[in-house]
């Protein structure tokens, strides 16, 4: 019995942890992550890049609305938009598909 509200039918495993494609259950077995986390850890698990830039952001500030404005935020949009040759395009960062939306 769990007291959490069944919106999703599981599977029967607990992951532990993650390295690359591949996921770990509870009992270390192995499996091959092949919905990269509903589309999150597309790098794969334990990134070395990815988690290294997650531990310096987090120890600066975890989270920062978009109600005030972010520096590293617009210094991206710059970017993008240098890259793609869409100099006056304006960009939206959410961070889900119902905000996307």
């Amino acid at each position: 019995m769990t007291n959490l509200l069944q919106t999703y039918n599981p599977l029967p495993i607990y992951l532990e942890r993650g390295e690359g494609a591949f996921v770990f259950d509870i009992n270390n077995k192995k499996y091959l992550d092949c919905i990269c986390g509903i589309g999150v850890t597309n790098l794969g698990h334990n990134y070395p890049a990815v988690t290294d830039v997650i531990k310096l952001q987090a120890e600066k500030i975890l989270h920062v609305s978009n109600l005030v404005k972010i520096k590293s935020q617009e210094d991206l949009a710059a970017k993008l938009a240098n890259i793609t040759g869409l100099n006056n395009a304006k960009t939206f960062f959410g961070n889900s598909g119902a905000e996307a939306v």
